[in-house]
């Protein structure tokens, strides 16, 4: 079957035949017996088989340019050069034109005909005595010397002698030519044949020797890959792996080298180091740690190393820009750190000052920051550290021994590197992150905590995986819950409602702990545990917390504190519609707590100012948006619908984030022109920090808002959160902030994924739903006492203060010659025996001021109800020889007070500060001994 390709082959082949002929010069020496035959086999093969012109004519045309070449190639060959050799030639040829002109005569084609015609005439002329066409067929016209001659032979092949041309054809020609085709032709085809199948053969050969030769080469680059290259490549990777290795050593070693020398330059200048000068005040500033006490409280300041005074943010801010010197200045330090960065980069690559032996010695140094050897990993996976200041891409590593965290990014690599025995975890909570299921929130025995993002998949493996090592620390009530439970069930189980109705922890407490259950974290700035306003009075000379009027209506969101504003949010809740339908109805475009509103009100407070001023572009907000006032803050919530930020829990134990003790420049006020600085307080707190939290979390404690809680923490928390309850209530916001509303791993186009998390991030995050039904009230106090007497439970002292008698007990005999009293006492709280068993009376230390330790007993009965109480006083404290003292001595300029001591909570060891040596002192109960001291302070301890 002919193809397009070679179709074209034959086309090419007769345009050259017909372009070498038709030449003037030289015509004779061109046409050689050898040319012409082979030119003839190219009409043989290509139009005289069984489909005549299958190649001389398209598929779509009868006629074409090749066609006309290849006649005109036959007509020149013929008329021109060898005569016909013998009959059978001359028969071939005729009986191949003559098929050809019978096609094309079907057509009525008149034009080509007679271009096909003077063929048809030279073939017969020089055919006419060899074929005896004179006796077969006198009458054709042909070969007669007449100017009609061609017209004369057209008609007569279509007239009535048509038939004896057709005749003489079947009978005397087409046998001839058949007899020539098998003995010249055939053959030809046969040799050819051959030809090409012995080419195709030796082709085939050489495509094998080639291949194998290739497969040879491939083996030897296989078997030098396998013996040298990945050899090579194993050292290479080990090499890169040491560098890398190396260039984390050096560079947790500087960061040690640089926190020592802070220290030393501290113990140095500081007030009460050699070189302090009192002339020359050193100015110390203070940031926020991330420690919290058995409250869930940060109180705790650190001192801040790296403190910066932000003149610049407030240069932008008022217009001013940044300060030119300051420019060059910060020009010239990050000059510096590229340098040394540099300087460290190519000591690390050409290695001209690390050897083997710098590398042990780095290495022995961070040992204890690094994975230990013959630990049994047992978790490690990719995750993301999430604290309130950024983000860090890095791996978490838990063996059985340690839990590790290791930054990968290459910025950071390293600063955020941390390690705990993994003993000291206490416990681990299911956490969101973006709305997302897919964190965790470490709790530590020190009192840290830490949270990790996962993939959603790791995260339930990971958490698996950890309740299954039952470690011995993990005692809380949430430890020992299923993965598969939710923070509703994790509330209902831990019985802490019922335990708030009893008044058993105070509102303080109960409100940590649904932010707890709840994800609400310290960790992300979007998910700030929420406190409620208590008091609307900010005005009164005096507050009185038995006055109902002073508080705040809790059965009402912050938005509608002001009944003017219920008729406007709801009139904006009815006539809100998206046209695209993904927004659904709302009441409040902003959300009660987010990043932008802790940042609000923790704006003098590191880091959160940095991080206010990055929110920012880079410069404070303008003052009057600023927390500057708490009477001016509730009358924006008065005078605005949308002014819906409650509180944050530091509003009721920590009275430094109202002080500017880091003395920012805040701005001023545009319309009194007053400048901002200390968060100005109501007149009943009497310019007192301190006392405004006092009466504050007074307030929080206050019978009125014990009553009234429940309400609030059903907006917040509970059945009125979502549903047709929220509706009624006027308490619906943005969807995007509410749990489950967007699957953002679901979206596919990362452009609407990145503005929905942007969203999210921006509106705030509605807390996990705990409660579908009403919040049950609080009991009254004498509802309480009136439960607990009748269950025979002991009454809580803090609740009878009014009832406590005081008694006087002699520790030491009045006769002593020296003088020694009591400084402190303490009663641990977790003994083997309660306050209320019979029986073995409990332990109570005392340690007076030379440092004698009293290990009595105490009973909180008598039999004799003369005292109300037993006392059994230490055998040991009744002569001086048989004390027990503690043995390091105090600084002699300290004054020696209960603040020094503390017990643990097992009473087994007493724990002392205020050693001239700076030493923490552990003092054995049961082996009367001093075990343990521990020198790494920089100063006395004083506390």
């Amino acid at each position: 079957k002919a193809t397009t390709g070679y179709e074209n082959n034959c086309c090419e082949k007769l345009t050259l035949v017909d372009d070498f002929l038709s030449q003037t010069r030289g015509i004779n020496d061109r046409t050689t017996e050898s040319f012409v035959n082979d030119t003839m086999l190219i009409f043989e093969e290509n139009g005289t088989r069984d489909q005549p012109l299958s190649t001389l004519v398209s598929h779509d045309e009868h006629w074409t340019e090749t066609s006309l070449s290849g006649l005109n190639v036959v007509l020149t060959l013929l008329a021109f050069h060898r005569p016909l050799n013998g009959r059978e030639e001359a028969a071939y040829l005729l009986s191949n034109v003559n098929k050809i002109f019978s096609t094309i005569s079907q057509y009525d084609d008149s034009d080509h005909v007679g271009f096909l015609l003077p063929v048809m005439k030279t073939i017969i002329d020089k055919s006419y005595e060899i074929l005896q066409m004179n006796v077969q067929i006198p009458n054709i016209p042909l070969h007669r010397a007449t100017s009609t001659v061609l017209d004369d032979f057209r008609q007569y092949c279509l007239s009535s002698n048509s038939q004896e041309w057709q005749m003489f054809i079947q009978r005397h020609i087409e046998p001839l030519a058949e007899h020539y085709r098998s003995m010249s032709i055939r053959p030809f085809h046969m040799n050819m044949k051959i030809w090409w199948n012995n080419c195709h053969e030796m082709m085939m050969i050489g495509v094998h020797k080639r291949n194998r030769r290739r497969e040879i080469k491939i083996s030897s680059k296989s078997i030098s890959r396998n013996h040298i290259i990945a050899q090579w490549r194993l050292r290479r990777h080990a090499d890169q792996q040491r560098i890398l290795q190396l260039a984390k050593q050096r560079r947790i070693h500087q960061l040690h080298v640089e926190k020592e020398w802070t220290n030393r330059e501290k113990y140095i200048y500081d007030e009460r180091g050699p070189w302090s000068n009192e002339k020359i005040p050193n100015e110390r500033h203070w940031m926020l740690s991330d420690r919290e006490n058995i409250h869930r409280m940060r109180c705790k300041l650190v001192e801040n190393n790296d403190f910066n005074k932000h003149e610049d943010a407030s240069r932008l801010r008022d217009n001013l820009g940044i300060d030119s010197i300051d420019e060059s200045r910060q020009s010239l330090l990050e000059e510096s750190f590229k340098n040394k960065n540099l300087l460290i980069q190519q000591e690390i690559l050409y290695g001209n000052v690390i050897d083997e032996q710098e590398l042990a010695a780095v290495a022995n140094e961070t040992q204890s920051l690094l994975l230990e050897e013959k630990e049994k990993m047992i978790i490690g996976t990719q995750c993301s550290l999430i604290t309130s200041t950024l983000v860090t891409e890095g791996k978490l590593e838990i063996t059985n021994k340690y839990i590790y965290f290791f930054d990968t990014q290459s910025k950071t690599c390293c600063q955020n590197d941390f390690k705990y025995p993994l003993s000291w975890l206490q416990d681990v909570h299911l956490r969101r992150y973006n709305l997302r299921p897919s964190a965790l929130e470490f709790f530590l025995l020190d009192q840290t905590n830490f949270l990790i993002n996962f993939d959603k998949k790791l995260r339930r493996q990971t958490y698996q995986k950890i309740m299954s090592l039952k470690l011995p620390g993990m005692k809380s009530v949430f430890s020992n819950l299923s993965i598969t439970l939710t923070p509703q069930d994790i509330l209902k189980e831990s019985k802490l409602t019922e335990k708030w109705v009893s008044r058993e922890i105070s509102n303080f407490d109960y409100l940590m702990m649904l932010n707890t259950i709840a994800g609400r974290t310290f960790n992300d700035l979007n998910q700030y545990p929420v406190f409620p306003w208590i008091l609307k009075d900010y005005l009164s000379e005096t507050l009185d917390i038995n006055d109902p009027n002073v508080f705040r209506d809790f059965s009402k969101p912050i938005g509608i504190q002001n009944p003017k504003h219920m008729e406007d949010v709801r009139l904006k809740y009815e006539a809100f519609d998206d046209p695209t339908g993904l927004m659904k109805k709302f009441h409040y475009g902003t959300h009660y707590s987010n990043a932008a509103s802790v940042m609000h009100y923790l704006i003098r407070m590191e880091p959160f100012t940095t991080l206010h001023i990055q929110s920012q572009s880079g410069k404070f907000d303008i003052a009057d948006r600023q927390f500057h006032s708490f009477q001016s803050a509730w009358l924006n919530i008065m005078d605005s619908p949308n002014e819906v930020k409650e509180l944050i829990p530091e509003f009721f134990y920590s009275s430094e984030f109202l002080i500017n003790s880091n003395k920012f420049d805040l701005g001023k006020l545009q319309i009194t022109n007053q400048i901002v600085n200390d968060v100005q307080l109501p007149p009943w707190a009497h310019d007192s920090p301190e006392e405004f939290i006092r009466l504050h979390r007074l307030a929080l404690e206050s019978d009125y808002v014990s009553a009234h809680l429940h309400q609030w923490i059903d907006l917040i928390f509970g059945y009125k959160q979502t549903g047709q309850a929220a509706v009624d209530a006027l308490n619906v916001f943005m969807y995007c902030s509410y749990e489950k509303a967007v699957d953002v791993d679901a979206i596919e186009d990362p452009v609407t994924r990145e503005a929905i998390e942007g969203m999210i991030q921006n509106f705030g995050q509605i807390p996990s739903q705990l409660l579908m039904e009403p919040h049950p009230h609080r009991q009254t106090r004498e509802q309480a006492a009136f439960e607990i007497e009748s269950q025979g439970r002991a009454l809580n002292i803090f609740q009878n203060l009014t009832h406590i008698r005081a008694f006087f007990v002699e520790i030491t005999p009045a006769n002593d010659k020296l003088c020694d009293p009591i400084t402190f006492i303490s009663i641990p709280k977790n003994q083997v025996r309660s306050f209320m068993q019979q029986g073995i009376p409990d332990t109570l230390i005392t340690v007076s001021i030379n440092g004698v330790v009293g290990n009595n007993g105490w009973q909180p009965y008598d039999k004799s109800l003369s005292n109300f109480f037993t006392f059994e006083r230490d055998p040991t404290l009744q002569t001086e020889r048989n004390r027990h003292i503690i043995a390091a001595p105090f600084s002699p300029s300290l004054e020696i007070n209960s603040r020094l001591f503390a017990v643990s909570h097992d009473a087994k060891f007493v724990f002392s500060g205020g050693h001239w040596d700076w030493s923490l002192r552990v003092y054995s109960l049961s082996k009367s001994k001093m075990i343990s001291s521990l020198i790494h302070h920089t100063d006395i301890i004083t506390c």
